[in-house]
């Protein structure tokens, strides 16, 4: 039942499902897919944006069809002529499209740095001039 005593139908489903995808960094915290439909065939998406690290092209194109991705499971929960078990997958892989949005969109950042490469730096010098 919803807040005004109608019965809860799937299109209140589907819309609540929809408000809960268009909410910023909604992917905390929320079940997800690790696979997500690209280039009709379904991607693992933690091994396909490890893959495009490192290159922008890459990156930038993945970042698109990404998008679309994500306009499609949108529209599809929009019109909601889905059943309750295909609204929740196309949530839980549209939770995932947009996590590993996130995760293009976060500048790369470099790996620790070794905190005694100066001091080894240093050492070499001195051995070199003495």
């Amino acid at each position: 039942m919803t807040s005004d005593g109608q019965p809860y139908t799937m299109e209140d489903y589907c819309y609540e499902l929809l408000s809960r995808l268009d909410r910023p960094l909604s992917f905390i915290g929320a079940s997800r897919a690790n696979f997500a439909l690209i280039d009709d065939e379904w991607t693992d998406l933690n091994l396909i944006v490890d893959a495009v690290r490192g290159h922008p092209e890459r990156r930038d194109l993945l970042k698109a069809k990404l998008r679309e991705r994500l306009g499609y499971i949108r529209e599809r929960l929009s019109s909601c002529p889905v059943s309750r078990g295909e609204a929740l997958a196309l949530f839980e892989e549209g939770i995932a499209v947009k996590r590993a949005l996130n995760i293009l969109e976060q500048p790369q950042r470099p790996s620790d740095p070794d905190p005694h490469a100066d001091t080894r730096r240093w050492l070499r010098y001195g051995r070199k001039i003495s």
